[in-house]
């Protein structure tokens, strides 16, 4: 393995990675404490940024529709669903990190690390990407209102706590070794890497 190859992906891998975990951070900065009142007050407050609040209540109507189509009934306003049970409905609050933008900082930074491939397979990796990323993040959501409708929200907690970032984690990840199968497998990763 050549060092000075190894150097240059883990260079690229931070070079990319940074900048973009430096807006993730600042948005943060801004939105949790957004995110603090809608979540736990219920209040009509939107979020300032006229991006993030389209974006975000785009994933909210998306993930009702989704949830319509299993056969859970709910309703949706701006950020929250409103899933109805047999006992007392729950509401279900997507914020701004349910929009997978962690996900998107690092996939987009791991395909950006692989050096000596083709512009093509790396537009494809990322466009094609970040939409299964998103599909799973659908998905995963989806499936938290499921649990919450047929096991009640207690279930629906445990759950999120246990499975729920590191569901779209792995997810990630698994997208990621895909596209890496897709574009050449083990070769692309030893040419990238200086393997030889």
């Amino acid at each position: 393995m050549k060092l000075d190859d190894f150097y240059t992906v883990m260079l690229r891998l931070l070079l990319v990675f940074i900048p973009l975990y430096l807006v993730y951070w600042y948005i943060a900065r801004i939105m949790g404490p957004i995110d603090m009142a809608m979540g736990h007050l219920a209040t009509n407050i939107e979020y300032p940024n006229i991006i993030l609040r389209y974006w975000n209540n785009f994933t909210t109507i998306l993930v009702s529709n989704i949830l319509s189509l299993a056969g859970v009934s709910n309703h949706y306003q701006r950020s929250f669903i409103t899933i109805k049970t047999d006992t007392a409905p729950i509401v279900l609050f997507i914020g701004w990190q349910c929009n997978f933008l962690l996900p998107f900082i690092s996939y987009t930074a791991m395909v950006m690390a692989i050096t000596k491939i083709k512009p093509k397979d790396r537009l494809l990796g990322i466009s094609g990407g970040l939409f299964l990323i998103y599909l799973g993040n659908l998905i995963r959501i989806a499936a938290l209102g499921m649990i919450g409708s047929w096991y009640g929200e207690g279930s629906m907690q445990k759950y999120h706590a246990l499975f729920f970032n590191k569901g779209l984690a792995v997810w990630t990840m698994l997208v990621f070794l895909a596209w890496i199968a897709m574009i050449g497998g083990a070769g692309v990763l030893e040419r990238s890497f200086g393997i030889e």
